[in-house]
């Protein structure tokens, strides 16, 4: 990280870390629980690949339903990029869950863009929903 993206950034990750758990706390972010443990999904990946849940078998796995105009998610991002450079063994998926409101793998990429823009590379596995949002029907809360 540069010298800039440090003076910029390092002082919200302890607010992003601590606005996550406050709003998954107060409900913001409703949580809905899969009817089985580890059930199988698949979403496609932003460069187009179908994947499933049980594709990540094997480790530990953080599967993040977001959306890019989502603010609650954009601050998200700093967090799961910290976890993403502290902790090489966690997988981190991120599944944007508002394609039925228009966002697209080029929204994603936007996003990505803009934190490349500060030095932080977010290069971790992202995917889209599918075009009715049954992922985010299923399993993500209103953000």
């Amino acid at each position: 990280m540069t010298d800039r993206a440090t003076i910029l950034f390092k002082p919200l990750i302890p607010l992003a870390v601590a606005s996550l758990l406050l709003l998954t706390t107060l409900g913001c972010l409703e949580v809905k629980t899969p009817t089985a443990a580890g059930e199988d999904f698949a979403f496609t990946t932003t460069s187009g690949e179908t994947k499933h849940l049980s594709d990540y078998r094997g480790g530990p796995v953080l599967i993040d339903f977001m959306g890019v105009a989502c603010p609650p998610c954009q601050q998200e991002m700093f967090v799961l990029y910290q976890l993403h450079r502290n902790y090489t063994t966690l997988t981190i998926v991120s599944i944007d869950v508002w394609t039925t409101r228009g966002e697209t793998a080029a929204s994603i990429q936007q996003l990505k863009d803009a934190f490349h823009a500060y030095n932080m590379t977010l290069d971790w596995t992202f995917g889209l929903d599918d075009a009715q949002g049954s992922l985010g029907t299923r399993y993500a809360g209103e953000g």
